[in-house]
């Protein structure tokens, strides 16, 4: 269950300008960005390879800070939480689902569920009973033995959601989900996921190139050249509240602008 009540803001960017390099040679991957996500509703964020997409995702999972503006998740700044406090943060209230899965090849899939609650300090009897749960209602119960490399694309992929979700994280991040699968699978997943965050009155934040995930989201945004931008221009309904009639953090590489 949320600890963010009713429609809360789960996470806020203001004013926010990411910038790579040094003078003479910089890169301006987000220029301005001002948006607001909250508990409850799927927001997607549409745009080109080198849009800036990544590097949006990484700042709303602190994994860096913004070059000027200011970043806040859970209502406190970025800048306020310590690195042991980012860190716990990703652990237990920040999901990431990676196109790449970053599943670890050594450990079962069981094993891959279960560790992000090991890392937020769930008891292992419970994180075995959790990561179960999760791989049984995604359609992969019978895989918790396995290892990633027998796995296909699509299983690869709902093990990764499963870890997303593991420990009941307020904030899920998703980079391109659908990328590395076929059309009815990578819809398939991005249902699950959002079916998930609805129930569980989560918030989910989606980057990718694909319009058919519109479907699914609350809300959709575009990203183009490092500003947001609605179809019309200049997003005016990304910091607007979800309207009221819809219903363990693992670092990322440096990101691509």
């Amino acid at each position: 269950m949320s600890r963010i009540q009713g429609n809360g803001c789960v996470a806020r960017l203001t004013d926010v300008t990411r910038i790579y390099g040094t003078a003479g040679r910089e890169t301006v991957a987000l220029r301005g960005v001002s948006l607001a996500v909250h508990a409850g509703e799927t927001v997607l964020l549409l745009g080109p390879s080198g849009s800036g997409k990544t590097t949006l995702l990484t700042l709303l999972g602190g994994l860096q800070r913004p070059t000027a503006g200011t970043v806040e998740i859970f209502g406190r700044a970025v800048e306020d939480y310590s690195p042991r406090e980012l860190q716990r943060l990703r652990a237990t209230r920040i999901g990431f689902v990676f196109q790449t899965f970053r599943l670890l090849e050594a450990l079962s899939v069981l094993d891959n569920v279960m560790l992000v609650m090991r890392f937020g300090g769930v008891p292992r009897a419970e994180a075995r009973r959790r990561a179960l749960a999760l791989l049984k209602e995604f359609g992969i119960g019978d895989l918790a033995g396995a290892r990633p490399g027998t796995l296909s694309q699509g299983q690869k992929q709902r093990v990764a959601v499963a870890r997303a979700l593991a420990n009941d994280a307020e904030l899920i991040i998703a980079d391109e989900p659908t990328g590395s699968l076929a059309t009815a699978q990578g819809l398939d997943i991005v249902r699950l996921l959002t079916a998930e965050v609805r129930q569980r009155n989560h918030c989910a934040v989606i980057v990718s190139h694909d319009e058919r995930i519109a479907a699914y989201a609350d809300r959709v945004l575009y990203l183009e050249d490092g500003a947001l931008r609605t179809s019309g221009g200049l997003a005016s309904d990304a910091l607007d509240p979800l309207p009221s009639a819809l219903v363990g953090g693992i670092e990322l590489d440096r990101p691509p602008v």
